[in-house]
């Protein structure tokens, strides 16, 4: 057991060196040696003066915006937000041409954004995966040789792919692929004691933390004691 004071720990923390990363590629510590001629560029293509009087209102319009579309759902990340969004503040703050910058540039939703409204835009971040995603994001794509490339991909995985997630479908029992599952935490409610999926319960008054019981309408709480974990979907 520790003392109440922590203990020192030795050692190093990763016992692996960081991947050499590709060339022309820029992470962590590593300054990207291109990065002043790029603004030098853009200042002689568009000068400007830090005398200028800047006169932008503060944006104050209601932000009404989907999260659920294609690029948006091409890679996760924690902190995304919905580029339609960005592209409002965007289109307020700036104008076409002008360069935008993000030191914490995350998935780059900031830098796609602004790209794709006619701006130029520079992408930092401390995370080597923050900045690989956001490359892939903003980077053009051959679209015929991608499609050559998933295509040989999936053969030489589909055997495999095939063995771990066959099924039977739950409507027909035909053969089927496992595309996902969904899984619920179960609790037990304290009056009647059954056991339910929180899936299966109504939240109180909107709330994400305490629930109806679907059988016998008392409430649940997310700070009681979880039973366990339940197949919902799949």
């Amino acid at each position: 057991m520790m003392d109440n004071e922590h203990e020192v720990q030795t050692g190093n923390l990763f016992s692996e060196d960081t991947p050499k990363m590709p060339e022309g590629y820029y992470s962590g510590d590593k300054p990207n040696l291109n990065l002043p001629a790029f603004v030098e560029q853009h200042i002689k293509s568009r000068p400007y003066s830090t005398n200028e009087d800047y006169g932008i209102d503060s944006f104050s319009e209601p932000i009404n915006a989907q999260r659920e579309y294609d690029i948006f759902n091409m890679h996760a990340y924690w902190s995304k937000k919905a580029h339609e969004a960005i592209e409002q503040y965007i289109e307020h703050y700036t104008q076409p041409g002008d360069l935008v910058l993000d030191q914490f540039c995350g998935s780059g939703g900031t830098a796609l954004s602004a790209l794709s409204l006619g701006r130029k835009a520079i992408a930092i971040d401390r995370s080597p995966a923050a900045t690989f995603i956001s490359n892939g994001f903003c980077s053009s794509t051959d679209l015929p040789k991608l499609n050559e490339e998933y295509a040989r991909l999936m053969q030489k995985v589909s055997s495999p792919i095939s063995e771990l997630y066959n099924s039977n479908c739950h409507i027909c029992g035909s053969k089927a692929i496992i595309h996902y599952q969904v899984y619920s935490m179960t609790f037990q409610c304290l009056k009647c004691l059954r056991k339910t999926p929180l899936a299966r319960c109504t939240p109180v008054d909107n709330s994400s933390n305490a629930y109806y019981c679907p059988y016998c309408g008392d409430i649940i709480k997310t700070s009681q004691e979880k039973t366990g974990y339940q197949l919902i979907e799949t």
